[in-house]
């Protein structure tokens, strides 16, 4: 409605970039086994890339691994009903290179008024930086696998620690320094990731007509900027970095209310806020789990699997909840009588400068549980494969992703639905997209 031309209803917006990226490297690898029960893997990858700055030599990431399959030695304990029992162990590095163009200093084009009118001139667009180098990220990783009943319960734990420095961050400079961006790529960072992982594979039925198995899995992971050097990091409301603490934390100001009159109604003189900011909680989910179940039917020639999974601890900013309260005062909170006194201080100090605006109550938590997938696959039978499609072999698989939130904590639309990569905010997010699949193999 109201359009008087054709393109009145759209923009149209054309660009085009070259990026060139290379990358020379050697790989080198030995693997060893004593009596089938010990097996060892020493590794080593040397890189340089373009990317690095040019005071940068090649880069080495060297790896071992080792498994010892402990319950085939002579000397193992035999116990009742266990038979594999495998200790493994690794470590290793690895390294992720800057951007394209991070190192590199470069000019851009301006003018500039002079007598004559307008004179062409440079200026310095991006500060390089010729120490600048990958990132690199050393892991650690011990556990054992055990296998019970005849193999039809195999357990798996791992624990892991992971250190990442050298993290790329872009350095604010002075404004002395005459540069466009403002900021500088360095290697400062350091984060330190720890945690610990379990899995349990169980064969529950095995017969000709109906097998059934069944995978739970879980892990638990904590995150922490470790140091930044001298980098003094900004402070905005919601996600920030702290040393100390996990990356992308919520913080804002606590507060305390209290309804002083008993009347059911929270006013900005009933909210009393905290001297200072505080930290909220993580938007990286500590915990998270997977249950599946597969079914093969009639002789292994109908499949149905069903997955659930479960993230938990963690937490993002309802903000589409906070904008009506706050820009749109269209929410229950403030417009409904008998609104809980929690929702009711939560807007109230959101929406009041004296309070700084604070968005502590507007920090939800967002646990969740999901029916994540449910698939059915169906193979056709040779004989009518052969004869029909002059195939080998033909199945059919029907499939639905994103089916179900089962369960969540969070009081938005959906506790996936984050506009930022940090996971912090839902503001004209749309929920996880359900989709349905139809697929065909067929073998040839």
């Amino acid at each position: 409605m109201g359009a008087t031309t054709p393109t009145a209803a759209q923009q149209r917006l054309a660009t085009t970039t070259t990026t060139e990226n290379a990358t020379a490297g050697a790989f080198a690898q030995e693997q060893l086994n004593f009596r089938d029960r010990l097996f060892a893997t020493v590794s080593a990858r040397m890189d340089q890339n373009s990317a690095f700055g040019k005071r940068q030599k090649n880069t080495i990431y060297p790896s071992a691994n080792v498994s010892w399959v402990m319950s085939d030695e002579s000397w193992f304990p035999k116990i009742r009903y266990a038979d594999r029992f495998r200790l493994r162990g690794s470590v290793g590095q690895a390294g992720l290179p800057p951007g394209t163009t991070a190192a590199i200093t470069f000019l851009n084009a301006l003018t500039y008024p002079s007598a004559g009118g307008e004179s062409p001139g440079l200026v310095l667009q991006q500060l390089g930086n010729l120490e600048l180098k990958p990132e690199i990220t050393t892991e650690f990783e011990g556990g054992f696998d055990l296998g019970m009943f005849n193999d039809r319960v195999t357990l798996e734990a791992t624990y892991f620690a992971k250190m990442a420095k050298n993290e790329l961050f872009q350095q604010p400079l002075p404004p002395s320094s005459g540069t466009g961006a403002g900021s500088q790529w360095v290697n400062l960072a350091r984060v330190d990731n720890k945690g610990y992982e379990l899995a349990l594979d169980t064969r529950i039925l095995d017969t000709r007509m109906i097998a059934w198995n069944a995978r739970l899995s879980g892990s638990h992971v904590r995150n922490k900027l470790v140091d930044i050097g001298t980098v003094q990091l900004a402070q905005p409301q919601g996600a920030r970095n702290v040393v100390g603490y996990p990356l992308f934390g919520l913080w804002d100001r606590p507060y305390t209310y209290s309804d002083a009159n008993g009347d059911g109604v929270i006013v900005p003189s009933e909210i009393t806020l905290a001297p200072a900011d505080s930290f909220k909680g993580s938007t990286l989910p500590e915990y998270e789990a997977a249950f599946s179940n597969t079914f093969s039917l009639f002789r292994n020639r109908v499949h149905l699997n069903a997955l659930m999974d479960y993230r938990g601890k963690f937490w993002n900013s309802y903000t589409i909840g906070s904008n009506r309260c706050v820009s749109a005062a269209n929410c229950a909170a403030i417009n409904v009588a008998g609104s809980p006194l929690e929702e009711q201080a939560a807007a109230v100090a959101a929406a009041t400068g004296a309070l700084r605006n604070t968005r502590w109550g507007i920090f939800q938590p967002n646990d969740f549980i999901k029916l994540r997938e449910v698939s059915l696959a169906l193979d056709a039978p040779n004989s009518f494969v052969n004869r029909y499609m002059r195939g080998r072999s033909a199945q059919l698989v029907l499939s639905g992703r994103n089916l179900a939130t089962l369960w969540t904590k969070y009081p938005g639309i959906d506790p996936e639905a984050n506009r930022q990569a940090n996971g912090n905010d839902d503001l004209g997010t749309p929920p996880a997209i359900r989709y349905w699949l139809a697929r065909l193999n067929i073998s040839f």
